[in-house]
């Protein structure tokens, strides 16, 4: 039996995309993955390209319309192939929440927990993708009581203050960690300085901190 180049390449790729599997649990490579020297990313994007075609043909079919082209639709025999492989190889969805379905079964199936991000976006989830986590994964959407809540101007004052303190005691002067940006270039920018008479409560903490003008602090912005 003669085969042509095209028919080489593919059985050099679903060799290749069984040793993938094995390793990882998954045919779901990203698109720059290699894997004993072979693309094997590009190759199965390529795969999922022209099974998807083939998928978008038979819709057009179903529904008697006209099909443009059968050009590039892999045929039942090759998706068949893959399926063996991993059923899921190529989803209607994002490849890269598939990929991280099958890390987090494989988690699962060693003892660990689920991640929880998935809860908190339930909404963004198609039907069927809430079906295979409520079947496989035992998980569901978030309770409305379970969301965080959203902080407030005030309690994240309140918070940064505290933080404030401890370091003002543990040092001579405040030295804001770098992670702290933001809140100080809100709260230590020379539009929001209040006179330590006028916040007394938290001449404690700015009233000896090196922030700036003697005998000033910074204060929560007013307009």
């Amino acid at each position: 039996m003669v085969w042509s180049k095209q028919d080489a390449s593919w059985a050099d790729g679903i060799a290749v995309a069984k040793e993938y599997a094995a390793a990882h649990g998954h045919f779901l490579p990203p698109t720059t993955a290699v894997w004993e020297g072979h693309p094997i990313g590009a190759w199965a994007k390529n795969a999922r390209a022209a099974a998807r075609r083939a998928r978008e043909n038979e819709e057009l079919r179903a529904a008697g319309r006209p099909v443009p082209s059968a050009a590039g639709a892999m045929t039942e025999a090759r998706r068949d192939e893959l399926d063996a492989i991993d059923p899921g190889w190529c989803p209607v969805w994002d490849t890269g929440w598939q990929r991280c379905l099958r890390l987090v079964q494989i988690h699962v199936q060693a003892g660990r927990k689920p991640s929880r991000r998935q809860r908190f976006g339930w909404e963004q989830l198609l039907p069927v993708q809430r079906w295979i986590l409520e079947n496989t994964l035992k998980v569901t959407p978030v309770e409305e009581e379970e969301r965080p809540v959203k902080q407030t101007q005030d309690t994240k004052w309140a918070v940064n203050l505290a933080a404030a303190r401890v370091a003002l005691f543990t040092s001579s002067a405040v030295r804001l960690p770098r992670s702290w940006g933001p809140w100080a270039m809100t709260y230590g920018s020379r539009s929001t300085w209040m006179t330590v008479a006028s916040c007394p409560a938290d001449r404690a903490v700015w009233g000896s901190a090196d922030w700036g003008s003697a005998g000033r602090c910074p204060g929560r912005r007013t307009a």
